[in-house]
């Protein structure tokens, strides 16, 4: 899944979380218009995965640009047991980026935004403190 890499570069990290957090404006900006749910949870779900990678970039690793959104999760629990709740969440998350790439996927709800948002911002939250901690 991640391939170990030596000293992870806090400006790649760093990347990661900005790109993540272009997606997340992104969404905002599809909220406060009443944009496609599908497109919204998909970004929402980006941003939450781009944080998962800059995590692991943080970490050592060298995530994988082809992983699916559970795996990235996973790989996260493998090296902290906290992202073990995540499990269920990234599930959640995955599922809207599945239905923004595939045209056979079932697109999420205009209510499923709400959740998309929650749980997106909970989780970049949880991943942001860890880097800055250092854990």
């Amino acid at each position: 899944m991640a391939e170990q890499v030596k000293g992870a570069v806090p400006s790649e990290v760093a990347g990661w979380f900005r790109k993540g957090d272009t997606d997340e404006r992104a969404a905002r900006i599809l909220i406060r218009e009443t944009g496609p749910a599908e497109a919204t949870c998909a970004l929402m779900a980006m941003w939450a995965e781009k944080h998962l990678r800059g995590y692991l970039v943080a970490k050592g690793q060298k995530p994988e640009a082809s992983v699916e959104f559970e795996a990235l999760v996973e790989a996260c629990g493998a090296l902290d047991p906290a992202f073990k709740v995540w499990v269920e969440a990234g599930g959640v998350l995955g599922k809207y980026q599945r239905a923004w790439k595939s045209p056979g996927a079932e697109p999420p709800a205009t209510w499923d935004t709400d959740q998309a948002a929650r749980t997106a911002e909970t989780l970049v939250r949880m991943v942001r403190g860890m880097v800055r901690a250092g854990a």
